[in-house]
């Protein structure tokens, strides 16, 4: 980073460049800008800043450039971006006496996936006597989708909300590039904070008709639906509480609450998660190395998870299961497997059929120092088909040790 200033009476005027600066996942290959200020000319003021290969995480900018310039009467400011996104944003005010009133243009802005439109003018107003600044409620708009801000207000207590209504295909840039989501969501949220009142925060959200697909190599995808999901979330004196559950098949299978602690010395998270009669052959598509996954999960788990190690209480059941290997004829058929969960570690019991003999399992999970899953193995009987044409029988005790 090179920087020159110049101070001349009351005037002052900067100019300088930055190359390969980067912090925080924030990366910027080169860069320039310069600006002054004129108080002995009703304050005219400009500042210029171009920015070449910015970048942050997988979304790169080819170029950035700002623009800011009036005086104390007029002001406007642009922002024009190239690359991943392209468009640009325009602000125009007036300041007469202690208020100032300006305007953001109606424009497009082009994304990775799809084009977003906000067809109304903004309103933006602020006041040097009441120290708020307020931005009037407008929505974005996206092939179906509308996102739509309610009013912004900045002040010693400052207060807004957020309307989302439309297609899931906007959240792809949220997961990695295998995973798509599709579906109709329905978000609601309103937030309070500042001044001596504490963070009021609460919301709501829908999803319906979900699904989710990953993309394997050679063409290949799995997909994993139900028919909604729905959560809510309210700051507490407690801390943040989020209640959330999936339904699929007409009832729930799944449930979870959480509790996200108010106070910043304690960082562990508490709540649970119930399991009620989730059937495993929904997921069977996202483990493609399977040709057969199924059986009856349902369960309960209290939870309390700190930096240094989760904790869980509770019990944890599968019934009638089958898991069958990709190439394999021989399954895993009537597995019976229980997960007790105590503390920093769990118990895990079992038993089914492996080749048509009887198979025992027992053993520990555990999870402190590190994942370590020890399992006594005990069977007779198993009848193994070889392909083509072979087979054999085989009685085993073993012992397995995985971390």
């Amino acid at each position: 980073v090179s920087a020159s200033l110049q101070l001349l009476g009351g005037d002052f005027s900067v100019r300088g460049s930055l190359a390969r600066v980067g912090a925080y996942g924030l990366a910027l290959e080169e860069g320039e800008f310069a600006g002054y200020y004129r108080p002995d000319l009703n304050g005219a003021f400009e500042l210029s800043a171009n920015l070449a290969e910015l970048s942050f995480e997988a979304t790169t900018l080819e170029e950035l450039r700002l623009l800011a310039q009036g005086d104390l009467d007029r002001q406007t400011l642009t922002l024009d971006l190239e690359g991943d996104y392209r468009g640009r944003l325009a602000i125009s005010g007036v300041s007469e006496g202690q208020t100032w009133t300006g305007t953001l243009a109606p424009t497009i802005v082009s994304s990775p996936h799809g084009d977003w439109r906000l067809q109304q003018t903004v309103s933006l107003l602020g006041s040097r006597h009441s120290g708020v600044f307020t931005v009037a409620g407008h929505c974005w708009s996206s092939s179906g989708t509308a996102i739509c801000p309610g009013e912004l207000r900045f002040a010693e207590r400052s207060s807004g909300s957020l309307k989302i209504k439309g297609d899931m295909d906007f959240l792809a840039a949220l997961f990695p590039q295998d995973i798509a989501v599709q579906g109709d969501l329905d978000l609601d949220v309103s937030a309070a904070w500042g001044g001596a009142q504490p963070l009021e925060l609460r919301g709501y959200s829908r999803s319906t008709d979900v699904n989710i697909i990953r993309q394997f190599g050679g063409g290949e995808q799995a997909t994993v639906s139900w028919e909604r999901a729905e959560g809510r979330f309210e700051q507490r004196p407690e801390g943040l509480q989020i209640d959330a559950e999936i339904i699929s098949g007409g009832r729930p299978i799944l449930a979870a609450a959480m509790l996200l602690p108010a106070d910043p010395e304690n960082r562990d998270l508490s709540g649970s998660v119930e399991f009620r009669h989730l059937q495993l052959a929904t997921l069977a598509p996202l483990i493609p190395q399977l040709s057969s996954l199924e059986g009856d999960l349902h369960g309960r788990v209290e939870l309390r998870v700190s930096v240094e190690k989760p904790l869980g209480t509770g019990v944890i059941e599968v019934q009638h299961g089958r898991i069958g290997l990709l190439g394999n004829p021989t399954q895993l058929e009537g597995l019976e497997l229980r997960l007790a969960l105590e503390g920093d570690r769990s118990r895990v019991t079992g038993s089914g059929l492996l080749g048509g003999g009887p198979i025992q399992l027992e053993g520990w999970l555990s999870q402190v120092p590190e994942l370590r899953l020890d399992l006594q193995v005990k069977g007779e009987e198993h009848q193994f088909l070889v392909p083509p044409s072979a087979e054999m029988k085989v009685s085993e005790e073993l012992q397995f040790v995985a971390t």
